[in-house]
């Protein structure tokens, strides 16, 4: 006989671990150290922005398969994790509700389900790279939110960080990543396909970040056209160290999609927690960005899309990019 035992049935399960919610929940009323963003320097600190995982335990007579899915029914798969015992999991979206149950043989448990917290960001575990998350979960100020699985953000995959197998196998087959989106200069010429795999598009876009995320224009018409076509997605979108040049873009497409002034810094923020250095929203680089858009409207949503239009792309393409990334 099989028994469930963890998670508890009816319960709800964190996603983020305690030094994540602590950062998020404490003041974080600092100065950023100086930093080249054009030369990252690896840190020795715990890389803190590897999520918690869910951890089911079932009693029962040797190797089985657990089964996950968001249906009762489970007429389809979120996942199948074959263990004896016990399984951790990664990487379930944030403020759902899963179901589960045990196959071992030709026995079949009981189902129970579990809800997980819904606290943004969804922080994503790839073995082999750093920094990773959905920008997916943040809420707008309208009471909606950016959906789950369609926008990553992260470090490289290369050069400074190296994904593995592991990791390639769940950016592509469990997240089912069609668009790597490269930001970084330092690779043109060096870089021309996708570590992902050759059937993953792959775009080499360059761009700066902070002040010098406004010095060119014509990088954003091609990265925001490709974002408006939803046959790309999902997408991860990149640079070094998932920091500086993506957390500029991030911020104009968080901006973009309605989502607080408050979120938007907290999400540049939280790459203090990987092994990229410190970074503060009252920092000298984020202070050059947001004060650069600042002059070029009321609030960061209309100063984005001032921003963009400036830099040649057009309402019909932002309002397609707010349809595919915001839920209705």
């Amino acid at each position: 006989m099989i028994t469930l035992i963890r998670p508890d049935n009816g319960s709800t399960v964190s996603l983020q671990t305690p030094t994540q919610i602590a950062f998020a929940e404490n003041s974080r009323d600092y100065a950023a150290p100086d930093f080249d963003w054009r030369n990252l320097t690896q840190t020795t600190d715990p890389d803190c922005s590897i999520p918690a995982p869910v951890v089911f335990v079932w009693d029962g007579d040797g190797e089985a398969v657990l089964q996950i899915s968001r249906e009762e029914t489970f007429d389809s798969l979120v996942r199948a994790v074959t263990a004896e015992y016990t399984a951790a999991v990664y990487n379930l979206e944030i403020g759902r509700t899963y179901f589960w149950r045990v196959i071992c043989g030709e026995e079949t448990s009981e189902v129970r389900c579990f809800r997980t917290e819904d606290r943004a960001p969804r922080w994503i575990s790839i073995d082999g790279t750093t920094n990773v998350r959905d920008l997916g979960g943040w809420k707008t100020m309208d009471g909606k939110r950016i959906r789950q699985g369609l926008l990553y953000r992260g470090s490289e995959m290369d050069i400074h960080k190296e994904i593995t197998d592991a990791g390639i196998a769940e950016l592509r087959d469990y997240l089912g990543v069609k668009t790597d989106l490269d930001l970084r200069g330092e690779v043109v010429g060096k870089r021309f396909d996708s570590p992902l795999g050759p059937d993953v598009a792959f775009h080499l876009v360059p761009i700066g970040a902070y002040d010098a995320y406004f010095k060119e224009t014509e990088p954003y018409p091609v990265i925001f056209n490709l974002l408006a076509d939803e046959k790309n997605y999902p997408i991860y979108f990149h640079c070094w160290g998932g920091a500086d040049r993506t957390g500029s873009l991030s911020c104009m497409i968080e901006a973009l999609c309605g989502v607080c002034e408050a979120d938007q810094d907290l999400d540049y923020e939280l790459t203090s927690l990987s092994v990229w250095g410190k970074r503060s929203s009252q920092g000298e680089g984020w202070q050059m960005f947001v004060s650069e858009l600042a002059s070029l409207g009321e609030n960061r949503q209309a100063q984005a899309r001032a921003f963009l239009r400036r830099a040649g792309v057009t309402d019909e393409t932002m309002d397609r990019i707010v349809k595919i990334l915001v839920e209705e």
